[in-house]
């Protein structure tokens, strides 16, 4: 997880860094919008995405074309990668940083909200969870060198 977030706060920070005269030099492909909406089709269907409502749709699709436009930018570039339009394609980089670079506390669950609170007043000092029955005794890891 640290090495992916390291890896895109590389990118970004080089998308930022990059000189503003070289982007001009990057020749950026008109975008027909019947092309673009024909593109956009096929993105649904391979991802089976569905909106609620047109004004969503419309939505998603601007935020997909304006990544896409971002992605063909980058292609066009001599980097050792390809970005593609994934399944991430129609979300803003808010979006995906908030749903997917890790959990966020609100703050506001409180510890006296429990589903199932114990009393832990009466509890042993030891548990052998082999008489249980909830573990197995250890095991010859055989030649690996940890467990010898």
């Amino acid at each position: 997880m640290m090495l992916r977030n390291a890896g895109l706060t590389i990118l970004i920070s080089w998308v930022l860094w990059m000189p503003s005269g070289a982007w001009s030099e990057i020749n950026i492909t008109s975008y027909d919008p019947v092309t673009m909406e024909q593109r956009y089709e096929r993105w649904l269907t391979r991802y089976d995405r569905e909106y609620g409502s047109r004004e969503e749709r419309k939505l998603r699709f601007q935020i997909y074309t304006s990544n896409v436009q971002f992605i063909d930018s980058i292609n066009l570039q001599d980097l050792p990668f390809k970005l593609t339009d994934n399944q991430f394609a129609d979300l803003t980089n808010k979006e995906f940083r908030s749903t997917y670079m890790g959990f966020r506390s609100t703050g506001q669950q409180r510890a006296t909200e429990c589903t199932q609170c114990f009393e832990f007043q009466d509890l042993p000092t030891t548990v052998d969870w082999r008489t249980k029955g909830a573990v197995t005794p250890v095991k010859n890891q055989g030649d690996c060198g940890m467990y010898t």
